[in-house]
C-alpha cells in the first residue's frame, strides 16, 4: 500500500475515533468513580476508558458505549501500526536516521498493538491489564517520537530523517 493510501487510513481512523468517541459519550449508561448516579458521561468525572467498560459506574450495561469506544480505538491501533512503517520506509528513502526509522516503526507497531490491547481489555473487566496497555500505548507512541540526540548539537526526530539543531545548542 501506497504511503499516500496509508496516510487516507491514519486520516480515516482520526476522524472516526473523533466521530465515534462523542456519539459513545452519549449513549454512555451515566456515573463516575465518584458519584454513581450521574445520569451521562462527563468530562470533568470521567476518563475516556470508562467509555469501554461493558457496566458503567451507574450499574447499568454499557454495551453500545463499549462498541463503538472499541472499534475507534481498534482503528486507531491499527492504523498506528500500518503507518509506522511508513516512516521507517521514508527515513531510508532519505538516506539518514536508519536506526531512527527502525525504531520508530517498532515503537509504532508496539504503541498500534497496545491500543488494541486498550480495546480488547475494559477498564472494568480487567483494569491491571486495561492500565497496562494504556501506559504502554501512549508511552511507546511517545517514544516514537522522540527526538534522539546526535553529535554536533543536532537532534533527529525518530522516523523523520531530517536533522535539526537543537535549541539549546548555539553556533
Amino acid at each position: 500500500m501506497s504511503a499516500y493510501r496509508l496516510a487516507g487510513v491514519l486520516r480515516y481512523a482520526a476522524i472516526q475515533f473523533v466521530v465515534l468517541t462523542p456519539i459513545a459519550m452519549v449513549l454512555y449508561a451515566g456515573g463516575t468513580w465518584f458519584d454513581r448516579s450521574t445520569p451521562h458521561y462527563q468530562f470533568t468525572g470521567n476518563f475516556l476508558s470508562d467509555l469501554g467498560m461493558t457496566h458503567a459506574f451507574s450499574g447499568r450495561a454499557n454495551y453500545p458505549s463499549c462498541a463503538l469506544f472499541a472499534i475507534s480505538l481498534a482503528t486507531v491501533g491499527t492504523s498506528i501500526v500500518a503507518f509506522g512503517w511508513t516512516w521507517r520506509g521514508f527515513a531510508f528513502e532519505r538516506g539518514r536516521a536508519r536506526i531512527a526509522g527502525q525504531a520508530s516503526a517498532v515503537f509504532a507497531t508496539l504503541s498500534g498493538l497496545a491500543f488494541l490491547g486498550v480495546a480488547a481489555t475494559p477498564f472494568d473487566r480487567a483494569l491491571d491489564a486495561h492500565n497496562t496497555f494504556v501506559l504502554a500505548g501512549f508511552g511507546l507512541l511517545r517514544a516514537t517520537s522522540r527526538r534522539s540526540r546526535t553529535r554536533c548539537g543536532e537532534t533527529v526526530s525518530a522516523g523523520h530523517g531530517s536533522p535539526r539543531t537543537s535549541p539549546t545548542s548555539r553556533s
